[in-house]
């Protein structure tokens, strides 16, 4: 299987993670959101990439290779109007992330494969995340957009 290939396994793996993790959310999409029209909660699984692992080459061709990978996801929590939110949404939006880290590092249960999305990767951690309170207008809402990378390794 190709790195590409598996990066797209890795990547549907954790939309369905995050659809049973957010079961309240507005939505939980692939790629970008169209028209924002600012639910409560929104998850968007965005940008992926691989990378080989530096020093770890094959032997031979036929052996398979380690790459690391990221995901990124933006999470948008939003309420409506008055200063008196925004801490509502702020901390929705970190315990949104929070739920996810949560998951991926899991309980310590043996035979658990939360930490491995499945079985699909090696393992994956979210490994970075930042909190943007939007600037928006008071009165029509308040906004906090969370992006966290997913970071991990699997074989290919």
């Amino acid at each position: 299987m190709s790195a590409s290939s598996k990066l797209r396994d890795a990547k549907a793996a954790l939309l369905a993670v995050c659809i049973a993790l957010y079961p309240t959310a507005d939505g939980v999409v692939y790629g970008p959101a169209d028209d924002y029209d600012g639910p409560e909660l929104l998850v968007e699984i965005r940008d992926a990439s691989w990378s080989d692992r530096e020093g770890e080459a094959r032997q031979s061709p036929q052996r398979r290779r380690w790459y690391d990978f990221t995901i990124d996801l933006v999470i948008t929590v939003s309420s409506g109007g008055g200063e008196d939110v925004q801490r509502d949404v702020t901390e929705g939006a970190m315990e949104a992330v929070g739920l996810l880290e949560d998951y991926l590092q899991d309980a310590g249960v043996v035979g658990s494969t939360q930490t491995s999305l499945g079985g699909v990767v090696e393992w994956a951690r979210v490994t970075d995340s930042e909190f943007t309170d939007e600037d928006d207008d008071i009165e029509r809402g308040r906004t906090t957009t969370a992006t966290a990378t997913v970071s991990g390794r699997f074989l290919a």
